[in-house]
């Protein structure tokens, strides 16, 4: 073995007999390649250069009364020559389309792509930059800082929203929702306000407010960088991932056969669903002894 290669394979099993066994004859074809040459099956296209980002951000602040300012900033971040791997030994032509309904609105007919199964276990992956694939944040941020007898006070409101477009893919399967410049994705605000102030007998009183919008944190229906594999791009909205088996297509599809185990698609249009807004509230009091 050498520790520059490494390899998976996932594979269908079928207990025909239902001894709880895998026999050989119940156990599916290999869907993914074992790489045994201990050549790498994945390199860096020679060309590649560092992805990079352009950040532009303008703000201002004023006394408007003696005690009090307000700032304004607003904030904008391209990201550039993101990364994406191309499968050389397969291309979107190798996929055949087939439809089927959409769980959540059986009106509506999802288009999902097969490979062909000469290709299937065919993998030379190249890492390049993209120049369809990008990321792009737009904020503004409004806050304020004032002093009333002795206390202060400050706050602010901040809204941002990022758009993700990771179109170039291998696997047509990921492009379901994969622009999000043309989906009404709504920016989310956050709100903050917080101070203290002195009591009589030297106590003080503390406390904060903080607003946040109903994303899904943790649980977000996408991580922070794009896999083609599960099909995720950044966004905080909830969804519902469908995950499409054989048997899924050919309920549609009688006479398809699915070639890798499932595959998963998102149902859900990002920026439609979100939690509820939560709120936090903390509160102080203090004295010196």
């Amino acid at each position: 073995s050498t520790p520059m290669v490494s390899a998976s394979d996932r594979r269908t099993w079928t207990d025909t007999n239902k001894d709880d066994i895998a026999q050989d004859s119940e156990i599916g074809p290999v869907i993914t390649p074992f790489n045994i040459s201990g050549v790498s099956n994945r390199n860096p296209d020679p060309g590649i250069k560092r992805p990079y980002q352009w950040e532009y951000n303008a703000g201002i602040q004023r006394e408007v009364v003696p005690g009090m300012s307000l700032s304004f900033n607003w904030v904008r971040r391209d990201f550039k020559r993101i990364f994406w791997t191309d499968n050389i030994l397969v291309s979107q032509s190798d996929y055949t389309q087939f439809f089927i309904p959409n769980p959540l609105n059986t009106s509506e007919l999802i288009p999902v792509y097969n490979l062909n199964v000469a290709k299937r276990a065919q993998v030379q992956n190249l890492d390049k930059n993209s120049d369809v694939n990008g990321r792009w944040y737009n904020g503004f941020d409004v806050g304020f800082t004032s002093r009333i007898k002795g206390g202060n006070l400050y706050g602010g409101w901040g809204v941002g929203r990022q758009l993700t477009s990771s179109c170039e893919v291998d696997d047509p399967n990921s492009l379901r929702f994969c622009d999000q410049r043309q989906l009404d994705i709504p920016y989310t605000a956050q709100f903050k306000l917080a101070g203290s102030y002195p009591l009589p007998y030297g106590v003080n009183l503390s406390g904060s407010w903080q607003g946040y919008p109903g994303t899904s944190g943790g649980t977000a229906r996408q991580d922070s960088v794009y896999d083609p594999a599960i099909n995720r791009v950044i966004d905080p909205s909830l969804n519902v991932n469908y995950q499409v088996t054989n048997a899924i297509l050919r309920a549609s599809n009688p006479t398809a056969t699915l070639t890798q185990a499932s595959f998963t698609i998102p149902l859900l249009t990002p920026g439609t669903k979100y939690l509820k807004r939560w709120n936090q509230i903390d509160v102080r009091l203090a004295k010196k002894f």
